[in-house]
């Protein structure tokens, strides 16, 4: 796979609170097509990795690029997703409006929040 893009550079990345280190020296480079998996007991400090790289926590030392570019950047640029570990459906909305809401906060237009919501749901047979 080295021919391939680095999609995820990771470069001696520690995440420390206080004297507890939840990530210490880690070094990664994940490539285009790759897949990767992240497996650990409890508490280990994959979820602080994960949040690390996904900009919702800053690491303490070391660097990380996500397609060439910053955390920062590419969550502004939303090259990534992130799905949280609890659900985070609201109960007053259904199905629909509960996958139409990341693009309802993005200012796509109704139609295409339909469009893609109806093929999504449709992937996933949910469309009923």
């Amino acid at each position: 796979m080295a021919d391939q893009p680095v999609i995820l550079q990771i470069k001696q990345v520690v995440k420390s609170f206080g004297n507890v280190h939840a990530v210490n020296g880690v070094n990664l480079n994940i490539y285009e097509g790759e897949f990767f998996a992240l497996l650990g007991p409890s508490g280990c400090g994959k979820t602080t990795f994960l949040r690390t790289v996904a900009a919702l926590e800053k690491p303490t030392s070391g660097h990380i690029l996500v397609n060439g570019v910053s955390p920062d950047e590419a969550r502004t640029n939303r090259a990534y997703g992130y799905v949280f570990q609890s659900a985070g459906l609201y109960p007053w909305r259904n199905i629909f409006k509960n996958v139409s809401l990341p693009l309802e906060i993005m200012n796509y237009s109704r139609e295409e929040i339909s469009k893609r919501d109806s093929e999504s749901l449709n992937l996933v047979e949910l469309n009923g």
